[in-house]
């Protein structure tokens, strides 16, 4: 026993050298670099320390959401869709067959526009949106109506599907697919994802 305490108080003693030259060095480190800049050691190192704290908090928040965004982005993958509009071209209904990642409700809001402008906006958009139970592994179909609001053809179409947890607790969230001519992104907002043709898997 007396010579595994040696040995362990040898090792806590050199961690504990170790960690004692690195402070040392970076003191001296810093005392230098303050003399260089002709500034006080005491505001250089305060200096320092607010810039590391800085980054330490953002790098802290950065980690924070792409670890809440993850469940997010397994909430569904969207397999196929199509678009079909009425023999008048004033209405069309929008069916996606997607495949859950977790247990929960979906629901389905399509839009559509040309030049920044809407062309097709939902039946139901001053109503809240229709939600359908899922289960993780087992497909899902949901539908939505739209109705045309401007002539002309659309050149962006936008799919978004609102995740739900099935209780208080849980990721929420709205997952995007999209194609054509992307009107700019909000800053911090994450890219759509790539909307294929109507009808393609």
């Amino acid at each position: 026993m007396g010579a595994v305490s040696a040995v362990l108080e040898l090792r806590y003693s050199t961690r504990n050298g170790w960690v004692l030259a690195a402070l040392a060095l970076g003191a001296g480190t810093s005392l230098l670099l303050a003399r260089a800049l002709k500034t006080s050691p005491v505001r250089f190192v305060l200096g320092q320390g607010i810039a590391l704290a800085v980054f330490a908090a953002g790098l802290v928040a950065l980690l924070t959401t792409a670890r809440a965004r993850a469940p997010l982005e397994r909430c569904l993958t969207l397999e196929r869709w199509t678009w079909t509009e009425s023999a008048q071209g004033m209405d069309a209904e929008v069916t996606a067959d997607v495949l859950p990642g977790a247990d929960g409700t979906l629901a389905l809001d399509a839009a559509a526009s040309l030049a920044g402008e809407e062309v097709w906006q939902p039946v139901v958009a001053t109503q809240k949106l229709v939600r359908t139970p899922a289960q993780a592994g087992t497909r899902v179909q949901l539908t939505e109506r739209l109705r045309r609001v401007r002539s002309g053809t659309a050149d962006f179409t936008v799919l978004r599907f609102s995740c739900r947890p099935p209780g208080p607790r849980g990721v929420f969230g709205v997952i995007e697919y999209a194609r054509g001519r992307s009107p700019p992104l909000d800053e911090g907002s994450p890219a759509p994802r790539a909307l294929p043709a109507p009808g393609a898997k």
